[in-house]
């Protein structure tokens, strides 16, 4: 599995040639696309939520709550908080 992405500038230029190496190497195993999809869906999208034996459940939670929360900032500015706010 991945390790997250952005700690430092220099480990945030290298984890997209992390993600793709690990495209790359589950070609090679001979798996199916199906297969290689569900591993990178799981393993390198949304990386620091957990998905167990392929249950993308809290990933789809976790990504409805942020969409909520997108779509209500942009159709009603007020509605945005700290957490909202891009930049310091």
């Amino acid at each position: 599995m991945l390790a997250p992405c952005t700690r430092t500038q220099q480990q945030s230029n290298t984890c997209p040639d992390r993600a793709a190496k690990k495209v790359k190497t589950t070609a090679r195993r001979g798996k199916s696309l199906v297969d290689e999809v569900r591993e990178v869906l799981a393993d390198v999208v949304i990386a620091h939520v957990p998905v167990v034996k392929f249950d993308f459940r809290q990933k789809v939670t976790y990504l409805a709550v942020m969409l909520r929360r997108l779509m209500g900032a942009v159709m009603d500015p007020s509605q945005t908080d700290d957490r909202c706010v891009i930049g310091s």
